[in-house]
């Protein structure tokens, strides 16, 4: 019996296309397993942010509507609903204010423009009084208030030869002259402007009048040679 040794061939080898090869990557991440999820629409996360904010504006109405449990449901409906309401007036006011803070409150609208705008701008007693009258003659009655009253402040200031530091604010300087003759005068105007530049109240002609005659009696105690400082 002979001894004949297995022959053994090898396999041949199979070398695929680059068609091949790309026809079956596209076969495998085609399949479920590879498939990503496309990343939300950016609208879809405003909905969301805002979903989550209004549920949780309303968690404590809910509470309270849960909270009056044995009223009837009219009066709960009511009370809750007055609530709301409030809350969103408050916070529109809120936001008002804000506004009114950051761009100085509120300016006329479609008027000429001033001479010298800014309230850093160092103008004469003459000048301040030239652009109060050309404020009033334009329906900007709060302005001309600021302008008579910065005239009124600089004229003091001129009379004291002092210099007041930048960033006074009106209350300090209403402090300063407190014990003088013109303090009344310049409580006229600070009032004024509290209420109808930094407040919410129109400024009506008669305000302006009354500022101004507070400004003439200013004038008269600087002319007058009186004192205008006792503090």
């Amino acid at each position: 019996m002979s001894d004949v040794s297995p022959q053994f061939h090898p396999a041949p080898q199979f070398h695929p296309t680059d068609e091949q090869l790309r026809g079956t990557l596209r076969e495998v991440l085609s399949r479920p397993d590879y498939q990503i999820d496309p990343p939300a629409e950016p609208s879809e996360g405003v909905l969301r942010i805002l979903a989550t904010l209004l549920r949780w504006i309303l968690t404590p109405f809910k509470w309270l509507f849960d909270a009056m449990d044995g009223l009837p449901d009219f009066l709960r409906w009511v009370v809750v609903i007055v609530l709301f309401v409030v809350l969103v007036a408050l916070l529109a006011h809120i936001a008002w204010t804000f506004y009114q803070a950051m761009t100085g409150g509120r300016r006329p609208q479609g008027r000429t423009l001033l001479p010298s705008e800014s309230a850093n701008a160092e103008l004469s007693v003459s000048e301040l009084e030239t652009a109060a009258e050309q404020a009033f003659n334009q329906g900007a009655l709060i302005e001309a208030v600021r302008y008579l009253f910065r005239a009124a402040l600089t004229g003091l200031t001129e009379r004291e030869r002092k210099k007041f530091r930048r960033g006074t604010t009106n209350r300090q300087f209403l402090n300063h002259f407190r014990n003088s003759a013109v303090s009344p005068h310049l409580q006229m105007f600070v009032s004024t402007i509290e209420q109808k530049w930094y407040g919410d109240e129109p400024c009506e002609n008669q305000d302006y009048d009354d500022c101004r005659d507070a400004y003439q009696q200013i004038v008269t105690v600087l002319r007058g040679g009186a004192r205008a400082n006792a503090s």
